[in-house]
């Protein structure tokens, strides 16, 4: 919405006074608060703005040609809050209106005259010269921004050829700004899910860039949910109202959800299998890690040619969590629409029988602690230690 509670105080006041008392008040007004207060204004305003004496007034001439304006005044202020920084100059704008196609957004009555406006230089005096002029502008600043950052993914918008009509660059940005905001909000659900897994399985997970191998002796078990929820509103808070190409972000080291297994649980984990011997071992325990095997997400998929294989390779791509030297530098970023760096991995919500993969590896190790004390105690190291 283009008029806030202000505007609409403004047009209701100037709605109750006569028409012959609207024009002082008008030529003291941007070019973009006339359009504000014509969103929200009443007949007696209406006509005012239609019958100024102002130069501004040809481009409230119709219905059409004020829709039109309220349009790209509407896409000119979503571009302003994703895309430019407040103005210095003053508190209500932002450097948008400092670009020089958009000047006239800001011109007032008597700057409207002037041989240096862009109205003059452009030959912008009839509605539809300064609505194409207008619409041309912002496809361009869309263009540069969006374009070079925009996923190649199927809940984002194609970028089209072309934007005939105010209302179709509006269809776009809108579409675009809406799957920004539901990928946030998919993460932070993720999130929200993976914080309430860390409450009930305290000493098996640890954030991915946690160096330790082993739960220490004190543990903190409302850092991790509390961080996560955090972080959550703030990757939903970002999405809403940040700029599209913000330099802050959130990183995880690794491609997998916010959580991972502490590696002194995939060594019990991996010990136990081989030991028992997964293809001849049986018994409900037994069955619950071979399902462990069988149902790993894709990113601790290796490339085993056998069951023991695979074990193998999950207890290997698990174990590489540590900051060691050994430790691969990956870096999965969590904002979805900034796309610029190609080496970096853009980070989706993951899927939800990953979620259920981790909370049954923390149900299976649990079990095998208490069905084989004697091997926990060369994996593990006792919490209350």
């Amino acid at each position: 919405m283009i008029a806030t509670t202000k505007y609409q105080r403004i047009s209701k006041n100037l709605e109750s006074l006569p028409c012959e008392l609207h024009e002082d008040i008008l030529i003291h007004l941007q070019f973009h608060q006339l359009i504000r207060l014509s969103s929200c204004a009443g007949p007696r305003l209406i006509w005012s703005l239609q019958n100024s004496l102002s130069p501004w007034h040809r481009y409230f001439s119709s219905s059409t040609a004020i829709t039109s304006l309220q349009e790209l005044l509407a896409i000119t202020d979503t571009v302003a809050k994703h895309g430019f920084p407040p103005s210095r100059h003053c508190i209500d704008l932002t450097k948008i209106y400092e670009e020089p196609n958009l000047r006239f957004l800001a011109y007032k009555d008597s700057e409207w005259a002037s041989p240096h406006s862009i109205v003059s230089m452009r030959n912008l005096q009839t509605s539809e010269a300064l609505t194409k002029h207008w619409l041309n502008h912002l496809t361009r600043m869309v263009t540069l921004v969006i374009k070079p950052i925009i996923p190649a993914h199927p809940s984002f918008p194609e970028f089209p050829s072309s934007f005939p009509t105010p209302a179709s660059l509006a269809a776009f940005v809108s579409s675009y700004q809406r799957a920004r905001e539901a990928g946030a909000e998919a993460l932070a659900q993720q999130l929200e899910h993976l914080a309430a897994l860390y409450e009930a399985h305290p000493t098996s997970f640890k954030m991915p860039f946690d160096p330790r191998p082993h739960p220490p002796s004190k543990l903190n078990v409302a850092h991790i949910p509390k961080t996560m929820r955090s972080q959550a509103r703030r990757i939903v808070n970002m999405a809403r109202a940040g700029k599209w190409r913000r330099n802050r972000v959130f990183w995880h080291r690794f491609g997998w959800p916010g959580l991972v297994p502490y590696e002194c649980y995939v060594r019990l984990f991996n010990g136990v299998v081989l030991w028992k011997g997964l293809l001849e071992g049986e018994g409900k325990l037994i069955e619950e890690c071979r399902r462990i095997i069988e149902d790993k997400p894709a990113w601790a998929d290796g490339g085993g040619k056998s069951e023991g294989d695979a074990i193998e390779e999950l207890s290997s791509t698990m174990e590489r969590q540590n900051l060691g030297d050994g430790a691969m530098p990956i870096r999965i970023q969590v904002r979805l629409e900034d796309a610029e760096d190609k080496g970096k991995v853009l980070a989706a919500p993951r899927a939800e029988a990953e979620l259920q993969w981790l909370e049954r590896f923390a149900q299976v190790t649990t079990s095998l602690e208490q069905a084989y004390p004697d091997l926990a105690k060369d994996s593990l190291v006792s919490v209350s230690t």
